[in-house]
């Protein structure tokens, strides 16, 4: 079940939206007023809507202190609608949020009540409250040395008091799964922070250093070599470090269950092991991130164990098969195998996957999991909301839309036309990467300027911080930071530093320009519309930036 926020622009859009609804529940005397009101709500950001069965329904939801307050319901076009649907959809919607509590504004008689209270409702001064239960699940996937970004993640689930009773993982998530039963984060970061292949894989020229294109080429070429003449690495520097790392105590006090996947080498069959001890979990635990051809297999009781990925990438399914009423997915994006699974609409599915490539799959390197970590924790925080962004972090008191209102209106006729037209924001969007409504345009194109400009997102930005950092990364060249990259992100970095008609080199170029006041060929600047209003709000911005930010 998917819940989106509905803005004034679709609505507008859209005007039958909320014309064709009806109110189910008696939060008004009639239904004009609960549709003013979801009007209302819809001005200051507060309606979200899902669909369920072909069945429309919005709700007026506000969230303080680990409590949802349902002020209003609305449910269309269909005809009938039942009760069990929407209090499903409420109740989903506030596991996603994971609070406490969930309050239904107004009272309730006769039969209406007996169906809340046998829905767990309790009449109080606020209305009707439930509260609410959990048995959550992580969902770890594969991601080799991209697997910093779960244990991000996970510092952020434990800061805001977020806990889980159960842990489904596969590859890498079975090993992050692990240093997450010792339940100690900092311990975790470090170790993600020190990291490099040496400490996971035994071959010669994994201590070389990666962080240029000729030396990952000549680190993935020796892998390559010793896989082939030893029929897979071995993992015995990966042993040793769960040796050292996993403590017996710890484990055997955290009290989550955790079932990993591996598979049998012989048929490629998929094998789900519930973690016991930790002196006879380890050899599992390497079994499932054993990455064969490039690892050797591990052989257990006789029989030999690779990569859970190969069957079973994303082990949604053992999460709901031990009876998870919410998932916590945390994706850092390997190339495994990944069933299809269908999550029943009345369980919260909650999904980390950053926007970001996150590197290497089988290259570790400190200064590129350190990134990833902190991608990890600031995209999950701002799933909470505490901070905004989509592509960056900024915090919550950054208005980009105020300042993007007050540049398009100073914008010459023909300009400004271009705003207008269906085509512009075709390309805007994709180059963004993502549809957005007109109330996020502003924050977009900022976004926008920092991936032109190859600016880093592993921070929380202020408006006049991202600004300053901007004008600092157009002098800069890509990348910003001495660390490793996947083969696709160098021949990024080729094309954008080198190759003339770049969106990077553009950018800079057309910026010179407008500071030279230097005439731009017409036939230029209409082919990259989208560009040259990025540059000019960019200047825009950098005017009204404090001389002392």
């Amino acid at each position: 079940m998917k819940f989106k926020k509905l803005y004034v622009s679709m609505l507008n859009k859209k005007p039958a939206l909320l014309h064709n609804t009806k109110l189910i529940f008696p939060f008004y005397a009639t239904h004009s007023a609960a549709k003013k009101d979801m009007a209302q709500a819809v001005y200051e950001e507060h309606c979200w809507y899902t669909v369920v069965q072909k069945q429309l329904i919005f709700f007026n939801v506000k969230l303080e202190d680990r409590q949802i307050k349902v002020t209003n319901i609305l449910c269309g076009p269909l005809e009938h609608t039942s009760w069990n649907t929407i209090l499903q959809a409420i109740d989903v919607f506030a596991r996603s949020r994971f609070v406490q509590t969930v309050t239904l504004s107004f009272s309730a008689k006769e039969t209406i009540l007996t169906e809340l209270i046998s829905q767990g409702y309790q009449q109080d001064q606020e209305g009707l409250t439930k509260k609410l239960y959990y048995h959550t699940a992580l969902v770890l996937s594969g991601g080799g040395a991209r697997g910093a970004y779960q244990i991000g993640a996970w510092r952020a689930l434990k800061e805001l008091g977020i806990t889980f009773e159960l842990i489904a993982a596969t590859s890498v998530g079975a090993l992050n799964a692990a240093l997450m039963m010792m339940n100690d984060e900092k311990k975790a970061q470090q170790l993600w922070y020190q990291i490099s292949t040496e400490q996971i894989l035994a071959f010669p020229k994994a201590a070389a250093d990666n962080h240029s294109f000729h030396q990952l080429v000549r680190q993935l070429r020796s892998l390559s070599i010793s896989a082939l003449k030893e029929q897979g690495i071995s993992a015995r520097p990966l042993q040793e470090l769960l040796r050292h790392t996993l403590d017996a105590k710890k484990w055997a006090e955290f009290p989550a269950q955790l079932f990993i996947c591996t598979t049998r080498l012989r048929g490629l069959k998929e094998k789900v092991v519930a973690v016991g001890p930790v002196k006879q979990s380890w050899e599992w635990l390497v079994a499932s991130a054993a990455f064969f051809p490039a690892m050797q297999p591990i052989q257990i009781k006789g029989e030999d164990y690779i990569d859970g990925g190969y069957r079973n990438d994303f082990p949604m399914d053992v999460a709901l098969s031990h009876g998870a009423t919410e998932c916590i997915c945390m994706d850092a994006k390997s190339p495994g195998i990944r069933k299809k699974t269908t999550v029943p609409e009345d369980v919260a599915n909650l999904t980390l996957r950053s926007p970001w490539s996150l590197g290497s799959f089988l290259i570790f390197d400190s200064k590129r999991s350190t990134i990833n970590e902190q991608l990890g924790y600031l995209e999950t925080m701002k799933y909470f909301h505490h901070y905004t962004g989509f592509w960056y972090t900024f915090t919550n008191e950054t208005n980009w839309q105020t300042d993007w209102q007050l540049f398009i209106s100073k914008l010459p006729d023909h300009e400004y036309a271009w705003l207008q037209e269906r085509s512009f924001w075709h390309k805007f969007y994709k180059l963004y990467a993502k549809k957005v409504p007109l109330e996020q345009v502003g924050m977009a194109f900022v976004e926008l300027m920092g991936r032109f400009l190859s600016l880093l997102p592993d921070k929380v930005y202020t408006k006049d911080q991202f600004v300053t950092a901007l004008t600092t990364a157009r002098e800069k060249t890509y990348p910003p930071v001495e660390a490793a990259l996947s083969f696709t992100e160098w021949v990024e970095v080729y094309h954008k530093e080198y190759f003339l008609l770049s969106k990077k080199n553009q950018f800079v170029t057309i910026n010179e320009l407008l500071e030279k006041e230097t005439e731009i060929p017409s036939w230029f600047v209409e082919k990259s519309a989208v560009l040259f209003i990025t540059v000019k709000f960019f200047r825009f911005l950098q005017k009204k930036e404090p001389k002392n930010a």
